[in-house]
């Protein structure tokens, strides 16, 4: 993880604003209804909104990728930079003040010109381009938005300079248990759309998520990266790219194990620098707790809640026997992301910081 990453991490609750919602979901709809003004940050998505009143917001992650846009922004010159979001409001304008939409662009890793990034604006098959009010580290800001599919974009000259774009990268890591311990290794953009559609796939194939570390090193769309294990595990393919949003499924690493007797350390290493961009550690133990059943909230956390593990415990509790959520006046739950208090808590003798997916 580079440097402002983890002081982001490290600093956000004590300077954020903002209030965390779990919202609802029904199908691939997330809804959330907002019965005060202030900023809200979605803890499945990473989105925020800004609202003046009270509304009901319904939200998508798209996640189509043969959608009619991605043509649109390669022939304009753009890469997308995050995920893209079909919002869909009642009420009306300014009641949304702005939106932060996420982006994985890592601001401190290179050359990274502000004035490229555009927020893509997808209607009647066309894409409309519009300059947010303010780049912030893994925000776009757009103030008095108009809402549509919509996401942050970044404009490269040239395929050299495409490449060479830093970003915020995390490894995913699933695992079948049968005669032998097959594991699927993903090295990603952190973007919650790639997130669920991985996670759609592996489910579907009954793999499960393993609970490692997903955080990497500052990474360059440009380099490959091997894949390092044990001698006693069979690696195939060895190498991997670091794509941003191919046509068809996302790449991965199988990484097969007739027994784990310990501990399996895996690790990625760039082909470019020699050095090591993440590892993890897989145990028997860790394949037996990611067969535990979850509940939706858990196993939907967006990558940015789940990166907290490591704050400190005084910032933000877990109780592993109940989760207890304040509420706003209609019922919705929300993490207030400022000081907690012990007597929320049933048994402060259980709290543990957030679980990483």
């Amino acid at each position: 993880m580079c440097i402002s990453y983890k002081h982001y991490l490290e600093t956000r609750h004590q300077n954020s604003v903002d209030l965390e919602i779990f919202p609802e979901k029904n199908g691939s709809t997330y809804r959330i209804r907002l019965e005060s003004s202030g900023l809200f940050y979605c803890s499945k998505t990473g989105i925020k909104f800004q609202v003046t009143s009270p509304v009901t917001i319904e939200y998508e992650l798209d996640l189509d990728p043969h959608h009619h846009y991605k043509k649109l922004i390669q022939e304009h010159n753009y890469v997308r930079v995050g995920p893209i979001f079909n919002v869909k409001i009642s009420a009306e304008p300014g009641v949304v003040s702005a939106v932060y939409l996420p982006h994985y662009v890592c601001l401190k890793g290179g050359d990274v010109d502000l004035s490229r990034f555009k927020v893509g604006h997808f209607k009647d098959d066309n894409m409309i381009l519009e300059t947010a009010a303010t780049i912030e580290p893994y925000y776009v800001v757009v103030e008095n938005p108009d809402f549509s599919l919509l996401g942050a974009l970044y404009m490269f000259l040239s395929t050299a300079i495409r490449n060479i774009i830093p970003i915020h990268g995390a490894v995913l890591v699933y695992c079948k248990c049968s005669k032998t311990y097959i594991i699927h290794l993903y090295l990603i953009p952190n973007d919650n759309s790639i997130y669920e559609c991985i996670k759609i796939n592996e489910e579907a194939n009954q793999f499960c998520r393993l609970d490692v570390p997903p955080q990497t090193k500052t990474l360059y769309c440009n380099d490959t990266f091997s894949v390092k294990g044990p001698a006693n595990a069979m690696i195939q393919p060895k190498e991997l790219n670091l794509l941003l949003y191919p046509a068809s499924l996302y790449p991965y690493s199988k990484i097969t194990f007739r027994t784990i007797k310990s501990l399996a350390s895996l690790q990625l290493e760039s082909m470019s620098s020699h050095c090591e961009i993440w590892q993890g550690c897989l145990t028997e133990d860790d394949i037996k707790e990611s067969k535990k059943p979850r509940s939706s909230e858990d196993s939907d956390f967006s990558i940015l809640l789940n990166l907290q593990k490591k704050l400190p415990l005084q910032n933000l509790f877990f109780d592993i026997s109940i989760q207890v959520k304040p509420q706003l006046p209609n019922g919705t739950q929300i993490w207030p992301l400022k000081t907690p208090h012990r007597k929320h808590l049933k048994h402060p003798e259980k709290m543990h910081g957030l679980p990483q997916l």
